[in-house]
């Protein structure tokens, strides 16, 4: 189920100067893809954009002319995030470009104006994560990396017949891997190129020069992680690199399409390959002339379909000042949850009032966005639910007083949250059943069910209901004893907590009222002062288990408010723990797991 609306907009070659548009979206908690009955028909004239690219906002507003001006586009993109808005999750707008129609790669669609306002930068919002592919991309398979096992190769190239050149000046190497190794934080790195002092590079290990085949030779030993910096040209629609000679090599230059087959032949390519022209002098603010015509660019959609999960390139001569801004907010948000769409439009908002804020571009053919994972949680066994990490931080719990907004919810306080995992859904029948037969008649079944088999006709992977508090518990424990994991019934705050992160972490709705392990009090009418809010910080006494039968419990997710304000994840409710709710409306629960052991009084 996505966890964000994703908007997918396939462009293919129809007749001359028109492009057929296939629009594919699908809604934040949905399994399935829609798509509306026609297929429009739109104008795209590259030439007529070029008049506009010395002002990008105006070719930004001329590239909504071409895409928007349409009624099915512009509604289904209306439509799209709307519901991304409503459920507070991003708009995941993807260009989808036919292999036929390659020459619209070159357009700088990254300088889209807001369609609904025409007044504002689209892809400068945070809400809306943008990426490029080539529809029928048949790269090969890949899946998220462990996080601890995340590495670099930087390579900076500066040839000495750059001493010659009319045009391209020599690269300060030094200067472009300071850069590189302040941009990729904690990332471990390797450094390809001609460094005057390694000493002031302590901690990264380098490795001669930055020539084609040295490039590949590294990359064979398996890199998360290629940051290239060199000057690029494209010449007659060709992409030319100058990189450090190499002995058998006597050319000037490398053509680009030497080096996209060199990782297309690699056993395992890196995750991410990122492309960044060189700027090696002044202040960082004058224009440079490292990659003319976004030649570094024009490799993105190449090494996208030759198989690279996610290649960020930038489109000209990018500024050093912009560079030092965008690179390192990239790699902080991309440490945080491994989305690389996500962090690509978290970086590009921080830098839009610089006037190459349009530059990086995303070739993305992950569907996911996600590069890699958490990887500090032990392996499953087969019977465990899936688990989502929730990093540490603060969050706002509660709502604010208002209309409708029951006193019990008020006033919202900020708190910090340890890093902790959900179970991505709740607890499923199937997964409840397996717990019933090897606990055998210690734990009583659920209505309906017969001993350890549920319900004629049921579906296994929904959620098991009508269970009390307590049989939850034992839930619980059990896993806990099976698996010498730290499992408990998670508290409301961390179940709030997990469910606002809807961005990034999969989340999936059961629409079942959800136990939790925090205490209300000891009358259903208004949770007891100590319990009430503003909620402190997580405390023993409030998330106690051994508080007795007649203490009432908090439940979250309550069916019938969920449907009415899908967006107010405060809503809660209690109940006395051996009740298993009401008809229609019975309880489930989620677990959580701990990083370290934690004693549960």
């Amino acid at each position: 189920m996505a966890d964000y609306a994703d908007l997918e907009i396939g462009i293919n070659p129809h007749e001359a100067g028109t492009y057929k548009i296939d629009l594919r979206y699908t809604s934040p908690g949905a399994d399935g893809v829609s798509s509306p009955g026609e297929k429009p028909v739109i104008p795209i004239d590259a030439k007529e954009l070029k008049k506009y690219h010395l002002s990008h906002d105006d070719y930004g507003q001329k590239l909504v002319d071409y895409l928007f001006k349409n009624k099915v586009i512009s509604d289904q993109f209306i439509e799209a995030r709307s519901a991304a808005r409503q459920a507070k999750v991003p708009l995941r707008l993807r260009l989808a470009i036919g292999q036929e129609a390659a020459e619209l790669h070159s357009l700088r669609w990254e300088t889209l104006y807001d369609p609904q306002d025409n007044a504002s930068r689209l892809l400068t919002d945070p809400g809306c994560l943008f990426s490029r592919f080539f529809i029928n991309n048949k790269g090969k398979p890949f899946g998220p990396g462990p996080k601890s096992d995340l590495k670099a190769l930087v390579a900076v190239a500066n040839p000495d017949i750059l001493q010659k050149h009319d045009v391209l000046t020599p690269i300060n190497v030094d200067g472009e891997l300071r850069r590189a190794r302040e941009g990729l934080g904690d990332i471990k790195i390797t450094a390809l190129g001609k460094v005057e002092d390694p000493s002031y590079f302590e901690g990264i290990d380098i490795r001669g020069q930055s020539s084609l085949p040295q490039i590949h030779d590294e990359l064979q030993k398996g890199y998360s992680i290629l940051y290239l910096v060199c000057h690029g040209l494209l010449n007659d629609g060709e992409t030319k690199l100058w990189l450090d000679p190499d002995e058998a090599d006597k050319r000037n230059y490398i053509p680009g399409q030497d080096f996209v087959t060199r990782l297309k032949n690699l056993e395992q390519p890196p995750l991410l390959v990122i492309l960044a022209s060189c700027q090696s002098a002044g202040s960082g603010d004058q224009p440079r002339t490292s990659d003319q015509e976004g030649a570094l660019a024009a490799l993105g959609p190449q090494l996208a379909r030759a198989g690279i999960p996610a290649v960020l390139a930038m489109q000209g001569s990018i500024k050093i000042k912009t560079v030092e801004l965008f690179m390192p907010i990239l790699f902080r948000e991309l440490e945080a949850d491994g989305r690389i769409d996500r962090a690509v439009a978290i970086a590009r908002s921080k830098v839009q009032q610089r006037p190459d804020w349009w530059m990086p571009v995303l070739f993305m053919r992950s569907n996911s966005g996600r590069l890699w994972i958490e990887d500090d949680m032990p392996p499953p066994f087969p019977f465990e639910p899936k688990m989502i990490a929730i990093s540490a931080g603060k969050f706002t719990i509660g709502s604010e007083p208002g209309q409708g907004i029951p006193e019990h919810e008020t006033p919202p306080a900020e708190i910090h949250l340890p890093k902790y995992w959900i179970s991505q859904a709740p607890i499923s029948i199937k997964q409840y059943g397996v717990f019933l037969r090897e606990v055998g008649n210690r734990v009583p079944s659920p209505p309906g069910w017969s001993k350890t088999a549920p319900p004629a006709g049921s579906n296994e992977t929904e959620p098991v209901q009508g269970v009390t508090w307590f049989e939850a518990v034992a839930y619980c424990e059990w896993l806990k004893k099976k698996t010498g994991k730290e499992y408990s019934l998670p508290t409301e705050a961390q179940w709030e907590k997990a469910v606002q992160q809807g961005d990034g972490n999969e989340l999936q709705w059961g629409q079942v009222r959800e136990w939790t392990r925090t205490i209300w009090g000891v009358s259903r009418a208004q949770p007891d002062e100590k319990f009430n809010y503003p909620y402190p910080n997580e405390d023993e006494d409030r998330n106690k288990l051994g508080a007795g039968h007649y203490m009432y419990r908090v439940y979250r997710g309550d069916k019938a408010a969920i449907n009415d304000e899908p967006g107010r994840y405060s809503i809660r409710g209690a109940f006395l723990p051996y009740h298993r709710g009401p008809r229609g409306n019975r309880y489930g629960f989620r677990v959580v797991l701990w990083p370290k052991p934690k004693s549960q009084s």
